[in-house]
C-alpha cells in the first residue's frame, strides 16, 4: 500500500502508477480532495522523509524515544516496529494542544491496513485506547497476536487530525 499526502495548486494532475520491474497487479486508486491554501508556516522536523511505510523510521528494541518531531499538514510520520507473538508494544506521545489545529493521533499499520482507523469523515472507530483522544499526549497499548513466532512488520504512525499539526516526543516500548 502506497499513500501520498501533498498539497497542489488548482490544475489538471496526471497520476501514472508504474509495477517494480516487470511485476504486474491489479490495484485500486483512490483520492481524495478537499479545498486548503498550500501556504504553511508549519516547519516540519529534520528527519523526513519518514512519510510512507518504505520510508520509516526504524526503531531500536526494547525502548524507543524520539524529541524534536514536528507533524505539518498531511504529513504522517511513520515508524517501524517488528512484533513477535505475545509482545506488547506501549506507545506514549506527548504533545501540547491548545485549540483544535493541535490535535495528534496514532495510527497502528499491519500489511498496509490501518489497524486503528480514524479521520474526521469516520469518527466511529476514534477511540482514546488507540491514541485518538482530543486532548494532549495519546496513550496506547497493542499485543501481537498469535501468528507472529517469526516476526511481524507493524508500523506506528503519528497523524494529525484533520490536517492538524504540532511538535511532538514519542516513546515506543516492547515487553515481551
Amino acid at each position: 500500500t502506497e499513500e501520498i499526502n501533498t498539497c497542489l495548486r488548482g490544475a489538471t494532475y496526471y497520476v501514472k502508477v508504474n509495477g517494480y520491474g516487470k511485476a504486474r497487479n491489479p490495484y485500486r486508486l483512490t483520492y481524495d480532495t478537499h479545498a486548503e491554501s498550500c501556504t504553511t508556516t508549519c516547519q516540519d522536523d529534520t528527519r523526513e522523509d519518514d512519510d510512507t511505510f518504505s520510508q520509516a523510521r526504524e526503531t531500536t528494541f526494547p525502548l524507543y524515544i524520539s524529541t524534536g518531531n514536528a507533524i505539518c499538514p498531511n504529513d504522517d510520520d511513520w515508524y517501524s516496529v517488528p512484533l513477535f507473538t505475545g509482545e506488547q508494544l506501549t506507545i506514549d506521545l506527548a504533545f501540547t494542544q491548545s485549540n483544535d489545529q493541535q490535535d495528534l493521533d496514532l495510527h497502528l499499520y499491519r500489511d498496509g491496513t490501518d489497524l486503528w482507523p480514524c479521520d474526521v469523515s469516520n469518527q466511529d472507530p476514534c477511540t482514546p485506547e488507540h491514541g485518538q483522544s482530543g486532548s494532549s499526549n495519546e496513550h496506547a497499548t497493542f499485543t501481537a497476536p498469535a501468528g507472529c513466532d517469526d516476526g511481524c512488520q507493524y508500523f506506528v504512525v503519528v497523524r494529525g487530525y484533520n490536517h492538524s499539526s504540532n511538535q511532538y516526543g514519542i516513546g515506543l516500548e516492547i515487553d515481551e
